[in-house]
């Protein structure tokens, strides 16, 4: 697919977010919170989007591929929250990533959502889990989910947060703060530059996070385009 039409594919894609109203500036985040804890919980798959791109003939290193995520709601680990505090309204999800059916180990995390009334919006701490492999049950083992041990973040992803708010009535939109962090890599050690943000809604989430050093994408969407994935459990 010429490099033009991969540039509408990504606009089509982020327009909505783009366009969209601002959240509003007042109300209950805490409520928020609540209403985020019944919605975001369920599996998403993005089988439609994988399957066009196949038919579609696009080049192997310009596909999303096959993906699912899974967000179970959890109790809050023992040893949560290091270099933040996300006070007693937070509620905290265990995020699964599988690829081609694969889960991919790497992409456990626990999610924790809380509001920040200084800022008026809810923070989205993606925070890694050591050694996922040694809590199997943890979907649905509260013993594991209070044990689950966390890997701290660094100073510079702490400093740049996801925020992101209630946009509509059963609509969550979140993102890096400014856009985008330039961090320290913590695999190669080297600036990298992190882009991300969330949309999600009772039917789909679209999910885009990418890593670019020296002007290449490392990991993630090449292109921008946010994986499509739609909710296949509630």
């Amino acid at each position: 697919m010429p490099a033009a039409s991969m540039s509408l594919r990504s606009m089509l894609f982020l327009l909505p977010w783009l366009a969209a109203a601002p959240a509003q500036a007042s109300g209950d985040l805490a409520a928020e919170v609540r209403e985020l804890a019944q919605l975001l919980p369920g599996t998403y798959d993005n089988a439609q989007q994988a399957a066009a791109e196949n038919d579609a003939g696009l080049a192997i290193e310009l596909r999303q591929g096959r993906r699912m995520q899974r967000f179970v709601r959890v109790a809050r680990p023992t040893a949560c929250c290091t270099g933040f505090d996300p006070g007693p309204d937070a509620a905290y999800f265990y995020m699964q990533i599988f690829r081609d059916g694969e889960h991919w180990r790497g992409g456990d995390q626990i999610v924790v959502v809380y509001p920040d009334p200084s800022l008026d919006t809810l923070v989205w701490q993606f925070v890694r889990i050591a050694a996922p492999e040694k809590f199997p049950e943890l979907a649905k083992d509260v013993a594991q989910q209070r044990a689950v041990t966390l890997i701290p973040q660094a100073r510079d992803v702490l400093d740049c947060p996801v925020l992101g708010r209630e946009a509509a009535p059963g609509r969550f939109r979140a993102g890096l703060k400014n856009g985008g962090c330039d961090v320290i890599s913590r695999v190669s050690g080297k600036p990298r530059r992190l882009e991300m943000f969330l949309d999600l809604t009772a039917e789909r989430l679209l999910y885009m996070d990418r890593g670019i050093e020296k002007g290449v994408v490392v990991h993630g969407s090449v292109d921008g385009t946010p994986f499509s994935l739609a909710r296949v459990v509630q």
